[in-house]
């Protein structure tokens, strides 16, 4: 836990300086990019991985469910579980953004956690989220929400980053990087984004 406070706090002291480095822009070089402006709305498309620190295989715990294997005896291991998103954002302003990001974690998998076993199957992870524009592009984002799972649901904190690239047509593609952060336990996700903005036009 300790390392994931001080990646977090990395990635807010960079944010911090960059927004420092970039306050004295002139309005000419706003108007410059003005064809690059964002508009009100926009839905994105994210496929990533999804980091988890310590886990239990799907083999252990079909072992386990059928007393074959002690919980004490399992060995968690680090994994990745192929992740896909739908977001959507509403621009407030050109800083400002409040959104809803939903991933769905397609793999099953379990955690240990205090001595019991916490199987984790499909998972649906739905945070309501605000998010903060440091340069054009550069956004960093921070809110709360829920991981849904059939058996057992986990309040979640989500911080994270992404880089909004412009391509065309209001379309823009983003590298993005996100952390779920549970009592229970943690992870991270690294994906890239589809993004499609529409509606007004933003000042």
């Amino acid at each position: 836990m300790a390392k994931l406070l001080l990646i977090i706090f990395t990635i807010l002291s960079i944010s911090v300086f960059a927004q420092n480095k970039t306050d004295h822009r002139d309005h000419e070089s706003s108007k410059k990019n003005h064809h690059h402006s964002y508009k009100r709305h926009s839905i994105s498309i994210l496929n990533g991985l999804t980091f988890i620190p310590e886990s239990i295989s799907e083999h252990d715990i079909d072992q386990i469910q059928s007393n074959r294997l002690n919980v004490s005896s399992v060995n968690e291991s680090p994994r990745y579980v192929q992740t896909w998103g739908v977001n959507y954002q509403y621009k407030v302003n050109n800083r400002l953004g409040i959104g809803i990001i939903n991933d769905i974690e397609l793999e099953k998998y379990a955690i240990s956690h205090s001595g019991d076993i916490l199987a984790r199957d499909n998972v649906i992870v739905s945070s309501l989220v605000v998010y903060y524009d440091i340069i054009s592009g550069l956004e960093i984002f921070g809110g709360a929400g829920y991981e849904f799972e059939r058996d057992n649901n986990l309040f979640v904190w989500k911080v994270g980053v992404e880089y909004n690239l412009f391509i065309a047509n209001d379309f823009y593609v983003a590298p993005e990087l996100a952390f779920d952060i549970r009592k229970e336990y943690w992870n991270y996700t690294f994906g890239f984004k589809l993004t499609k903005f529409f509606g007004k036009l933003l000042d």
